[in-house]
């Protein structure tokens, strides 16, 4: 990238790319017209290409759009209390594939959180 940026150095580029994308993307709360743009982007193009879906949405990076449709816009999310059969069978998930220590990786399949 350094090649392309006169008289800059690599780091110095990595620095400043970084610094812009924190100033044009949003932080913080989502609205309900992201929310929606979001949801309407998912449809339009699926579940693999983010940085598509963050263009769509304008405000947020692919990044931010992933996590907040995975974590927060999933239709097939359940929020609210936990039954009593879904805490036994997750107690028994973790029993039976001897889950202990930090499982984190072992919840989030290829590293997807």
């Amino acid at each position: 990238v350094a090649f392309y940026v006169d008289g800059r150095s690599t780091e110095q580029c990595k620095e400043r790319w970084e610094l812009l994308n924190r100033k044009m993307f949003k932080r913080g709360k989502w609205t309900d017209v992201e929310d929606l743009k979001l949801i309407e982007a998912v449809k339009r193009f699926g579940l693999k290409d983010y940085e598509k879906i963050a263009t769509y949405v304008s405000t947020r990076s692919g990044v931010q759009c992933r996590e907040r449709y995975m974590n927060c816009l999933q239709a097939t999310l359940k929020f609210g209390s936990w039954t009593y059969e879904e805490d036994r069978k997750l107690w028994n998930f973790v029993m039976d594939n001897e889950l202990n220590g930090d499982t984190s990786e072992k919840f989030y399949p290829q590293g997807s959180k």
